[in-house]
């Protein structure tokens, strides 16, 4: 005997009434858009012409049916990408076949036939349907396809206003970034790249190597200490001819240039005309240049940099705890970014390989369905729409690591350029000791010159050539005492830009760009799930469906 479950009858009565209530309540609501529809057409016909207020109705339904239909918001600017993820919800929601609540007023009209057999196509759609409606809600999502859209990112951060020009990390913004690039590798002997740029005397272009930007970025560290001169990618000497090692090289020496050109103190330099313009060797060139001394960077900081001197100790002090504090933390975060690096590099290759074996698995799938149902044959087997969904998906999936590895390594070469300049700073302490040093060498000679001591290398001295080492010993003491005066000064103002500009906007500007680049990383993810989505969708149903005919 078969025995009954508690409740079951009631339920099904129950279940079986909501459906029912819920197809007539769509029944109902096509059937007044239908009659609403044949009302206006025939309105439309024996009119000829509508007044202003009907076109302003008919014009203000289409939009609120425009709206209806809108399943995906997105808010994108120059300065930010925010994503409703509100919106988002909701379209879940409705893609997995929960009904959104329909608003009518109950009629006791039944609805026409030709409303029946519309409401069935609605309830049936194409095959490709939930994929073309991806098509459609993507077609502007922002992602990041490419190396340049995270490169625009970063160097355009700051600019609130294409006409105004921003304050960076590393100063007076000068020029727009899109007007540097570094294409076209050639390979020879040397590997020389296309420059194009601007620098103060206008538009440049030629070949360059990558010693042309080493050997710059060195002489610009060397000649404006306390500067945030930009990172350029280290040497390399095996396999440092491939296609992808020249491409990565290339992106980061032209970053290296996009984000020279928001620096005034090196596009206005004589340093940078030595690389845009050359007129022969490099190292002849250098040459030509002021020799770099005390009197030499002083002049430099007050009158081209205009930096100011900081004459509260107490200021000087908390300038030296900041450099300090900063020093500490870059030896903190550089493992933990080196490390987040090493996790993703293999991860590009796995979704690479994802991505392309997508469609192989459908394939598979679908042959193994057909040898089921023992039809493998068939010309009326749907497989290959499945197939061909599968291939259309497959192209439109992203990889973000890719992007996600290249900004990581940028950020590392940051990291480590700004320990360049805290360095720059350190060293200029450094001289100080060394000069201070030599000063008390010399006067302790000085001394030994006027007590008239004899030793074995004034044992044989003239006293004329005495009388000339105490005059030598008392101009380098002077000479000493000037460069160490200048010295200070040079390190006091160079800590304080260090401490009261470079570091702080380097942190704002990192801050920015960090949540920035997590953002399009996680709309390029979304990106990918809600294709897959899609899919997977459409197939579940279809089994449902293959399931309950196969029961019938």
């Amino acid at each position: 005997m078969e025995q009954k479950i508690p409740g079951e009858g009631k339920n099904s009565c129950v279940l079986l009434n909501s459906t029912l209530n819920l197809v007539e309540a769509y029944f109902k609501l096509f059937y007044r858009v239908s009659k609403r529809i044949e009302q206006r057409l025939y309105d439309y016909q024996n009119n000829s012409s509508a007044d202003s207020k009907d076109l302003g109705d008919q014009r203000q339904n289409q939009e609120e049916t425009k709206e209806s239909y809108s399943y995906y918001t997105y808010s994108v600017d120059n300065e930010s990408l925010d994503y409703d993820m509100k919106k988002y919800n909701e379209s879940m929601i409705d893609n997995y076949g929960q009904e959104s609540p329909i608003e009518y007023d109950e009629r006791n009209e039944e609805p026409s036939e030709e409303v029946r057999m519309r409401v069935q196509q609605e309830k049936e759609p194409s095959k490709l349907f939930y994929v073309h409606q991806e098509d459609e809600r993507l077609e502007n999502l922002p992602i990041i396809s490419n190396k340049k859209k995270i490169e625009s990112d970063i160097n355009h951060l700051h600019d609130k206003d294409s006409d105004q020009h921003s304050v960076s990390v590393m100063g007076e913004y000068r020029g727009d970034p899109k007007n540097f690039e570094v294409l076209d590798p050639q390979k020879g002997s040397h590997v020389a790249y296309t420059v194009k740029g601007y620098d103060m005397e206008g538009p440049f272009e030629g070949k360059r190597r990558y010693n042309d930007f080493f050997n710059l970025r060195n002489l610009l560290t060397a000649r404006m200490p306390g500067i945030f001169i930009p990172p350029i990618p280290p040497k390399k000497m095996m396999f440092n001819k491939t296609d992808k090692f020249l491409e990565e090289r290339g992106y980061f020496l032209q970053r290296f240039l996009q984000l020279t050109c928001r620096v005034k103190y090196i596009v206005s330099s004589d340093e940078f005309l030595l690389f845009s313009r050359p007129s022969g060797d490099f190292d002849k060139m250098i040459e030509t240049l002021p020799k770099v001394d005390a009197e030499f960077l002083l002049n430099r900081f007050e009158k081209e940099f205009k930096f100011n001197f900081e004459e509260d100790e107490k200021e000087q002090q908390e300038n030296m705890a900041v450099i300090n504090s900063y020093t500490v933390f870059i030896k903190k975060i550089l493992p933990i970014l080196k490390g987040i690096k090493d996790q993703i590099k293999p991860m590009i290759t796995e979704r690479d390989i994802q991505n392309s074996n997508f469609p192989d698995l459908i394939c598979l799938m679908t042959q193994f369905a057909d040898c089921i149902s023992g039809n493998p044959d068939s010309d009326d087997s749907i497989d290959s729409i499945y197939i061909q969904t599968a291939n259309d998906i497959s192209e439109k999936l992203k990889n973000p690591f890719k992007d996600y590895y290249l900004w990581l390594k940028g950020e590392i070469y940051d990291v480590q350029a700004l320990s360049d300049t805290l360095e720059s700073a350190d060293k200029l302490r450094k001289t100080i000791d060394k000069l201070e040093s030599k000063q008390k060498s010399t006067e302790a000679k000085l001394d030994k010159l006027n007590s008239k001591k004899m030793s074995f290398q004034t044992l044989f001295q003239k006293d004329s050539t005495k009388e000339e080492s105490k005059k030598t010993c008392i101009e380098q003491i002077a000479k000493y005492k000037e460069d160490i005066e200048i010295y200070q000064k040079l390190t006091n103002i160079c800590e304080k830009h260090v401490a009261r500009e470079v570091i702080p906007k380097f942190k704002e500007e990192k801050t920015e760009i960090y949540y920035k680049m997590i953002q399009l990383i996680s709309v390029g993810e979304i990106h990918n799930c809600r294709l897959a989505t899609s899919f997977w969708n459409l197939l579940q149903s279809q089994i449902k469906k293959a399931s309950k005919d196969a029961e019938e």
